[in-house]
């Protein structure tokens, strides 16, 4: 049996979850689509083209065909006013501002070592893989094979890395920690 495929022009509700795919009868149904890939919906229903990428910065680092990824890009947005893109590479990590008025990217610092004048443990082998969550003016950065490092925003124009510390009990014995 062939099957029909009824074109659809209003995407109100967005994508649907698979448990409402065969509710013909929900009017949600009939203004939803099952999956939406490089669209932006529309308040009013429609749906437009995602624009393309912009080139904003040369990587100065040589591809490497065998890697998964040799950089990880994270957005760091303190305020409406005050955002960055943190990059995370292989034992380095590039801070970009981005400006508020023109929308423009730009390098304001790279950090090869912590506030300990350690090098950094970031490892483009498991980039992938690593977790993060930022909260005001700080960025934790969790992976199994360093303690969390917390990349922390002191300035306008400056960050720094360094070990997250985890509570100590009152006699300084023993680390709370997961």
């Amino acid at each position: 049996m062939q099957k029909v495929r009824v074109p659809l022009t209003n995407f109100a509700f967005g994508e649907v979850s698979p448990s409402l795919y065969s509710r013909t009868d929900s009017p949600v149904y009939n203004q939803s689509a099952q999956r939406l890939k490089n669209f932006f919906i529309r308040s009013e229903g429609g749906v437009i083209k995602r624009s393309g990428l912009k080139y904003v910065y040369e990587f100065d680092t040589t591809i490497d065909e065998t890697k998964t990824q040799q950089c990880r890009l994270l957005p760091f947005i303190f305020s409406d006013d005050e955002r960055y893109i943190i990059s995370l590479e292989n034992a380095k990590v590039r801070v970009f501002q981005i400006s508020a008025t023109t929308g423009a990217v730009s390098l304001i610092q790279t950090i090869t070592q912590d506030i300990n004048s350690a090098a950094l443990k970031f490892d483009d082998d498991f980039l992938h893989e690593y977790t993060y969550a930022q909260a005001g003016d700080v960025m934790f950065i969790a992976h199994q094979t360093f303690m969390p490092q917390q990349i922390v925003r002191t300035g306008l124009t400056t960050f720094q890395v360094e070990s997250f510390q985890f509570d100590q009990e009152s006699y300084n014995k023993q680390i709370s920690q997961p």
